[in-house]
């Protein structure tokens, strides 16, 4: 990826949305030392931006792992690659990030953004109380089945191998697994909207 940086995750098409059909696209982007993810819905036929796109990806969720700050670990547009192809799920495109060079500090992302409003409607970190944990998929994407659970690999992080009552990992890291989770389950949401 380097030097190039861009579009690195397969697009998804809605081919009803929209006057002819909508691409949606996570494109990486640098302006002098800063780095940007964008979400972008354009049109098939002409390639314009819809829906006031294109937005901004950023995310914050609880933890004390790598790049935390005050409870919260930060998403850090120059840490990450979408690697993994989206997924268009009942109305919400899903994004699982890798990390940028597998460099840390990272750790592994999964956010879902409404297809019409582009509003973020979900964040879930895989490893909030460690490090790594990315979304790789081998070019891949997450998939769904009729039910609208969600299936994904992550890999290379911290895996919590203490168990609390429910027979999750205490600490909440999921760093090294095949996970599968209804769609908003164990999600944190964000308060306000684009």
């Amino acid at each position: 990826m380097v030097p190039e940086i861009g579009v690195t995750a397969t697009p998804v098409i809605d081919r009803a949305a929209g006057t002819n059909g909508v691409i949606y696209v996570v494109a990486m982007s640098k302006s002098g030392s800063n780095y940007f993810q964008r979400l972008h819905a354009l049109d098939v036929g002409n390639g314009a931006e819809l829906f006031g796109g294109p937005q901004d990806i950023a995310a914050t969720f609880p933890g004390t792992g790598d790049n935390a700050s005050n409870g919260n670990v930060i998403f850090d547009p120059a840490q990450y690659k979408d690697r993994a192809a989206l997924l268009l799920l009942n109305g919400v495109i899903y994004i699982a990030w890798s990390s940028h060079c597998d460099i840390r500090p990272y750790t592994g992302w999964i956010m879902g953004y409404n297809q019409t409003t582009l509003a973020q409607t979900t964040v879930l970190n895989v490893v909030p109380n460690g490090n790594s944990g990315a979304i790789w998929m081998s070019n891949t994407g997450p998939a769904a089945d009729g039910a609208g659970n969600i299936y994904l690999l992550d890999a290379n992080g911290d895996f919590g191998t203490t168990l609390n009552a429910g027979e999750f990992p205490a600490n909440g890291n999921y760093g090294n697994a095949f996970l599968s989770f209804p769609p908003r389950v164990h999600w944190r949401w964000p308060t306000t909207s684009r």
